[in-house]
C-alpha cells in the first residue's frame, strides 16, 4: 500500500476510561510510558517493536483522532495538499 497509515492517536478527555474500554473490546496491551515528553498510554501489537498507537488526554484544537501517513516528500505532499483545498 502507498503512503501507509504509520500512527494513530486517540485524544480523549478521559484517557483512563478509554484505556479500560479499548482493552476489553479488542484485548490491546496498554502501559504508560513516562519517556515521552507527553502523558500518552502506547497500543501495543505483538510483533511491533515501536509504538504505532496511543491514548493521549485531548489536546485544544487537535482532532479526537489523529492519523499519521507516510510520505516520501512532506514538502512535495503538504503542497499538493494544498492545492486540493486543505488548509
Amino acid at each position: 500500500m502507498a503512503n501507509p497509515f504509520v500512527h494513530v492517536e486517540l485524544n480523549t478527555p478521559n484517557p483512563e476510561r478509554a484505556k479500560a474500554f479499548y482493552s476489553k473490546l479488542f484485548q490491546w496491551q496498554l502501559e504508560d510510558v513516562q519517556t515521552l515528553p507527553f502523558p500518552m498510554v502506547p497500543i501495543r501489537d505483538q510483533g511491533w517493536r515501536r509504538h504505532r498507537r496511543g491514548i493521549l488526554k485531548q489536546i485544544p484544537g487537535v482532532p479526537r483522532m489523529a492519523p499519521y501517513v507516510q510520505v516520501d516528500d512532506l514538502h512535495a505532499a503538504t503542497q499538493k495538499a494544498k492545492s486540493l483545498g486543505a488548509r
